[in-house]
Formats: structure tokens, sequence, C-alpha cells
């Protein structure tokens, strides 16, 4: 019995795994509208929508007049990934407006 729950544990760390880099690979789905529109909410922390894209944000530095405390951050896909990109902005640490453009309809 142990063996079954210890090779049962041993599939499921695997699928994880395997889901995370998938996301990850340039040829991976990147993100999707339906990861922008009913995954990602306002009230989010960075690193929750870390997890759901699987994918660190790059931070945008170059915007005058931004207030302290705002963080501004963009994600995008490659042409192989349908295209598009989201814009997420973050005030005291959580997501406060999302912007998308050209995302793909494909989970």
């Amino acid at each position: 019995m142990k063996r079954i729950v210890t090779a049962i544990a041993s599939v499921v760390v695997i699928a994880a795994v395997v889901v995370v880099a998938y996301k990850q690979l340039p040829g991976g789905p990147g993100i999707t509208r339906n990861m922008f529109e009913e995954q990602i909410q306002e009230g989010m922390t960075y690193e929750e929508v870390v997890r759901i894209t699987g994918t660190k944000g790059t931070p945008v530095t170059d915007r005058p007049n931004v207030p302290e405390g705002t963080e501004l951050y963009t994600w995008g896909n490659d042409a192989r990934q349908g295209g598009g990109w989201m814009r997420l902005t973050f005030k005291d640490g959580k997501v406060a407006e999302k912007a998308q453009n050209g995302l793909p309809n494909t989970d």
C-alpha cells in the first residue's frame, strides 16, 4: 500500500512539473485570454499572477509620473503562442488595473 501511495504521489508531482515547464516553453501556450479575464483578478499579488502564468512579468520602468507604491509589468507571447500581451498595474503589491491586446482564446 505504501508503494502505491508513493507511486501516485510521484506521478502527481511529475505531472505538475510538466505543466509548469510547458507553460514556460517558448512554444507553450503563453498568456491566454482566459488567464487574463477569468484567472487573474484585481487584488492578486505579483506572486499569484506568476503562479497562474508560469512566467515572470517584465517591469516597466520608463513611465514618468507613476505614483509611489505603483508598479507596472508586462507579459508577452511570441508568434508561436498566438502573439498578444497583457499589462498589469500593481498598487501596494496588488493588481489594480489590467490591460491586454491580442491574447489568444486558447487555454
